[in-house]
């Protein structure tokens, strides 16, 4: 298999970027994506700088939106479909039965960056969701069945100690182990993608855009979900967030980065935004204007400079 040190955007297009602000020096690594045209971006950070922004449309027959890194391959995925693996130079790839059973995913899996796991959202033809978590290196899958999901489920997000599910007017709590019993609250909204979550008491704090990046503070105790506007997008339209953390302390807290895209009205650049997710209601670290515009709905994933 492929180690993820070997993608290449070669040959690829370079396009101009100016930085305001200052990056911080832990961000090392690359924010990838891919849009619905079917174009890789990358923007490669080192250690506080810009390294390099790229692309490169790929020649996959397939509608691909999100791409991830695990166990030293670079993964894609989109609605309802099977998980690809992506092969050096992003110019083939091959489905990957993660699930099992050739059962379709929900778009947007999890990797945990504590244990290496990654965690799914999978369908049976029959509509039946299960939670499956496949093992750091691919060689163990274990899963249990999500019986009483009121909607389909679209996302999840993950916490030391819960599961996050999302889906249209519901988001649903779990524990990471243990009985597969998960306590529905209703939303009355569609549902939004969530950024990151972690543990706060008997309640768990979900940063999720809505397309406003929004906190939502979870009681599955009391079943009830208070929501606070945290980060507007003022001068243009938001784009996909994704959370950094800080490599000097603990993966699953709040400590750390939220980078996320910003889309020109006049669709002729696009921003870069790095917000301290400790207080995302400040005025952003910096922005990184890329003079281009980037499709809006075009989903991010962050890979360490420790994954390469």
């Amino acid at each position: 298999m492929p180690s993820s040190t070997d993608l290449s955007l070669e040959p690829p297009e370079n396009v101009d970027v100016d930085v305001l602000g200052s990056i911080p020096p832990a961000l090392s690594g690359r924010l990838l994506g891919i849009d619905r045209h079917g174009v890789v971006h990358c923007v490669r950070f080192d250690a506080g700088r810009v390294a390099a922004y790229r692309t490169r449309r790929l020649d996959i027959d397939a509608r691909l939106d999100h791409v991830l890194a695990f166990g030293g391959t670079i993964l894609a995925f989109g609605v309802d479909a099977p998980a690809y693996e992506l092969g050096n130079g992003l110019d083939t790839a091959r489905v990957v039965d993660l699930a099992g059973h050739g059962r379709m995913l929900a778009p947007c899996p999890k990797h945990d960056p504590i244990t290496g796991e990654l965690h799914l959202v999978a369908r049976a033809v029959t509509g039946a969701h299960a939670h499956v978590v496949v093992g750091a290196g691919a060689l163990t899958r274990r899963e249990r069945t999500i019986a009483d999901a009121p909607a389909q489920i679209t996302d999840l997000a993950l916490s030391a100690n819960s599961v996050v599910f999302v889906a249209d007017g519901f988001v649903g709590i779990a524990t990471r182990e243990g009985a597969p019993r998960t306590s529905w609250i209703p939303t009355f909204d569609a549902a939004p993608h969530p950024v990151h979550a972690h543990d706060a008491g008997d309640t768990v704090v979900l940063l999720a855009l809505t397309p406003s990046l929004e906190r939502w503070t979870l009681h599955p105790g009391e079943g009830t979900v208070r929501r606070h506007v945290e980060h507007t997008q003022p001068h243009g339209t938001a784009g996909d967030f994704v959370f950094v953390h800080d490599p000097a302390r603990p993966a699953h807290c709040d400590h750390g980065w939220l980078v996320g895209l910003r889309h020109d009205r006049s669709n002729t650049t696009t921003d870069l935004v790095v917000l301290d997710a400790a207080d995302i209601t400040a005025p952003a670290v910096a922005t990184v204007r890329i003079h281009r515009s980037i499709s809006h709905g075009f989903r991010i994933t962050w890979i360490p400079e420790t994954d390469r």
